[in-house]
Order: structure tokens, then C-alpha cells, then sequence
């Protein structure tokens, strides 16, 4: 459903009828950042916010230094008014190119066209 408020559009985004809570397998997020010297810092809390409510607080620090990195390269480097940021968790992924056989958080930053 969408409202118009003056020249603003509100939508408001349908409600989960599954209230459980966040587990690692759950998670799965995007967010477009615009291109700015901020967007490292808001990429990194959400991240750290992100892990903590699906449980795996203990993959913050590395996860979050990368995703620093990846959003702060992103932002030097494109000419784009935005960047796209996805944070997904996969059981037993892999890591450099060899399966860990760890619980492994994989996160990507792209510029948008």
C-alpha cells in the first residue's frame, strides 16, 4: 500500500507472519548505500547489527573489516551515485577459492548502475 505525501511516496511494506527469530540460515540482506565517505561506517553497523541478531557475533570483527573495505573501494573507485552492498550466510561455503568447512559469512560491494 502507498501513500502520497506531498511530493513523498510512503509505502508501507506488508507485515511476516513468522515471528521467530533470526537464525544464521535466515540471513540475507541488501542495502543500497549512497556513494560517500560514510557509507563504510553505515555498511559496517549494519553488519555488526546484523550478525549479532542472527547469532554469529563471533564472525563481527573480520566480517566487518571486509565489508569496510569492499564498501570503501567501492565508494573511491565508482563513478555511480550508489552502491550495493549484500550480506548472505552460507554453511560450510568457501573461502579463498577452498572449502573451509567453517560457518563462513560472505559479503559483496558493487556499484549500482
Amino acid at each position: 500500500m502507498s501513500t502520497s505525501v506531498g511530493q513523498a511516496t510512503l509505502t508501507i511494506c506488508p507485515t511476516r507472519s513468522d515471528h521467530s527469530a533470526p537464525t544464521p540460515d535466515t540471513l540475507a540482506y541488501s542495502l543500497t548505500l549512497p556513494s560517500a565517505l560514510t557509507t563504510p561506517a553505515i555498511a559496517r553497523a549494519a553488519t555488526r547489527t546484523v550478525l549479532a541478531a542472527h547469532g554469529l557475533a563471533a564472525l563481527a570483527a573480520p566480517a566487518t573489516q571486509i565489508v569496510a573495505e569492499l564498501t570503501a573501494t567501492a565508494c573511491q573507485f565508482s563513478a555511480a551515485a550508489e552502491v550495493y552492498v549484500s550480506l548472505r550466510f552460507r554453511e560450510g561455503s568457501r573461502a579463498e577459492g577452498r572449502g573451509c568447512g567453517r560457518r563462513c559469512c560472505t559479503a559483496e560491494a558493487r556499484r549500482t548502475r
